[in-house]
């Protein structure tokens, strides 16, 4: 069963809403552009975001920061 539901946003924030109460539980903020993806660990207490920054962030939820393991993507191809 899922228990939170975590958008991304043009804002650059992440929101964790409880489904059960509909209430904000957490904002995440460190991206300097639109949120564009994001997914939680099953195994750990990770969610990793990526943005139009080129970003790839690694968020503790434990500790609800990001982890000093930053991703940063360079460049992609679809080749």
């Amino acid at each position: 069963m899922i228990d939170y539901f975590h958008p991304g946003s043009a804002d650059r924030i992440i929101k964790i809403f409880d489904l059960a109460t509909g209430t904000l539980k957490l904002s995440l903020t460190g991206h300097v552009s639109a949120v564009r993806g994001v997914v939680v660990s099953p195994r750990h207490p990770f969610l990793f975001s990526c943005g139009e920054d080129k970003q790839v962030k690694c968020w503790d939820l434990e500790y609800n920061k990001v982890s000093k393991y930053d991703i940063r993507v360079i460049e992609s191809s679809p080749d």
